[in-house]
């Protein structure tokens, strides 16, 4: 079965090449088919890469709006509904090392970061507050606060290096802060919602993805634009970047996951993922899966070296996802259920 698919996408790729220089529909039109060719090989052949879900795993039940990893260390940063706040995890010991409210007047937590050494938790919140905890001290900085006529926010990110925060807003504006002085830097933004936001792990670029259809490249030393992708699909919900910064994946409302060349902006796969809008996506440490969640229902965990489903799980509307830095969980957010954490089966 899979040999059959694997010869069936060898040749999907020979005619979409044909296609690509006619710029023809036709090439996505045959991706959906043989992806869900490809698809049917999961449950025969890939047993042994599922994922199971661990509802118990953290001891309690989490009622969690968004989720984070640090990048080097086993701290997860959730943002809870109820009451509203910001917690972090040793995922190792499953204990809280801290967590926080949001504060009078800031809203739930929409989205959080952990900084790369995984000291310091950014919050962004639906009433427009951008704030910051150490987790060892517990101070608190307040780059925004939710006055006069804040927009919501809707993604936060630090820099790999962790002097600058971002926080992209409904009302299209990308922000950018200097962590050591507070200084805002503001960027032409979009003119749609921003609802996806990233630095580049080796350029240090900011990339943003809006409801406007562009994902747009930021210097984020002038807020200056240096480049722009007009994506093809609908409004976009999400990007990542691959960890070496190679690739960048985008979701989408018109159900597709695509990826892309980071450093010349072609196109390199789309993905047919779902049947509903793409709430958020993740790569794996190593680059080789990319998890995505969806309006539809389900978590899917994807093979980038053959662009194949490893894993489909059934859920609510999944709003969030993310994977551990050692590959041992993934976690995701689901409506009406909360956080659950996955491991392997």
């Amino acid at each position: 079965m899979r040999n059959k698919c694997q010869e069936e996408k060898n040749e999907l790729r020979r005619q979409c090449a044909e296609d690509a220089k006619e710029e023809s529909k036709a090439c996505e039109d045959r991706v959906k088919v043989i992806q869900e060719q490809l698809t049917e090989c999961r449950d025969k052949n890939l047993q042994d890469t599922r994922w199971v879900s661990n509802p118990g795993l953290l001891g309690t039940e989490v009622k969690a709006k968004t989720v984070a990893f640090s990048p080097k260390n086993e701290r997860m940063a959730v943002g809870e509904l109820s009451p509203q706040r910001v917690v972090v995890w040793d995922v190792k010991t499953r204990q809280p090392l801290a967590g926080w409210e949001t504060g009078a007047g800031a809203g739930m937590p929409m989205s959080v970061a952990l900084s790369p050494d995984g000291t310091k938790v950014l919050c962004g919140t639906y009433e427009g507050a951008v704030k910051m905890w150490d987790v060892s001290t517990s101070s608190e900085q307040i780059f925004q606060e939710p006055k006069g006529r804040v927009s919501r926010v809707n993604r936060v990110a630090f820099s790999p290096d962790g002097r600058q925060v971002a926080a992209g807003l409904a009302d299209g504006k990308v922000l950018i802060w200097d962590v050591s002085t507070n200084t805002q830097i503001t960027t032409q933004g979009h003119s749609g919602a921003v609802q996806a936001l990233e630095f580049s792990p080796t350029s240090g670029k900011l990339v943003s993805g809006s409801k406007d259809k562009t994902i747009r490249f930021w210097d984020p030393r002038t807020g200056r634009k240096d480049n722009e992708i007009s994506h093809p699909g609908g409004g976009l919900n999400a990007i990542a970047f691959s960890p070496d910064g190679k690739s960048l994946a985008s979701g989408s409302d018109d159900s597709s996951v695509r990826v892309w060349n980071a450093e010349t902006l072609a196109q390199r796969r789309l993905l047919p993922a779902h049947t509903g809008p793409i709430n958020d996506l993740a790569f794996s440490a190593d680059g080789r899966q990319l998890a995505s969640v969806s309006d539809d229902g389900t978590l899917r965990i994807w093979s980038l070296a053959d662009d194949y489903v490893l894993s489909s799980h059934q859920q609510r509307k999944a709003e969030a996802v993310a994977f551990s830095p050692d590959g041992k969980y993934l976690a995701s957010v689901v409506a009406l259920e909360g956080l659950l954490l996955w491991t392997r089966n």
